[in-house]
């Protein structure tokens, strides 16, 4: 028996202490009911606005993960654009996007962060030296492109070939309902089915998501 003093800094750590005896004969299965992430909260010019803020929004549990220097990557917030983050989470309160989630295998920032951006409908981009944010909402158009506006012969449409399109998409994501085991939604093209077309299917996890 090996044993080993380990440090989990800035992570939350549950652990069971089990008596060895013959009754033993496999791990226990073991579950935690996480309620969220406590991080900062900034307005929109950088300020904290808040030390311990309690939320299952998206925009600053990403912001904690790019700034925390403890569990994150430790960012300056000078690299960050608080002004989209602040826009981001405004529409996830008034549209109740959360992202439920836990990060218990290994991961890196940026697969965290796209995990976060999926549930919370919103990507990250790098605009000059600062991590910006948009959120993907309806919005009025800003610019149409058609042949009166383009130069004369520039214009081309290209089509997918039906056989190279998925007819059926399965999407898993965890209910809250249900103890937030998995579950998988089934949806199929009802055209390609009656036509006899083999199935194409493409699955798609959102971890994260749970109603």
């Amino acid at each position: 028996i090996v044993f080993v003093d380990v440090r989990y800094t800035g992570t939350a750590n549950l652990s069971i202490k089990v008596k060895l005896t013959d009754q033993l004969n496999s791990i226990p299965n073991v579950t935690a009911l996480v309620d969220g992430s406590i991080v900062k909260k900034y307005d929109s010019d950088g300020n904290i606005t808040a030390e311990n803020y309690y939320t299952r929004y998206p925009a600053y549990q990403i912001a904690d993960v790019l700034t925390n220097a403890t569990r994150g990557k430790g960012l300056s917030l000078s690299k960050i654009d608080f002004p989209s983050l602040a826009e981001c989470e405004a529409w996830q309160i008034s549209n109740n996007v959360q992202f439920n989630g836990v990060f218990d295998t290994k991961t890196n920032v940026y697969e965290a962060i796209a995990s976060m951006c999926r549930a919370g409908q919103m990507a990250m981009t790098k605009v000059g030296n600062k991590y910006s944010f948009v959120i993907d909402k309806p919005s009025d158009a800003v610019m149409l492109f058609n042949e009166s506006n383009i130069i004369d012969g520039t214009f081309s449409q290209n089509w997918l070939p039906l056989n190279d399109r998925a007819n059926e998409i399965q999407y898993t994501y965890y209910p809250e309902t249900d103890d937030f085991k998995h579950a998988t939604i089934r949806v199929s093209d009802p055209l390609a089915s009656n036509s006899g077309a083999g199935i194409r299917s493409v699955e798609i996890t959102s971890y994260g998501v749970t109603n």
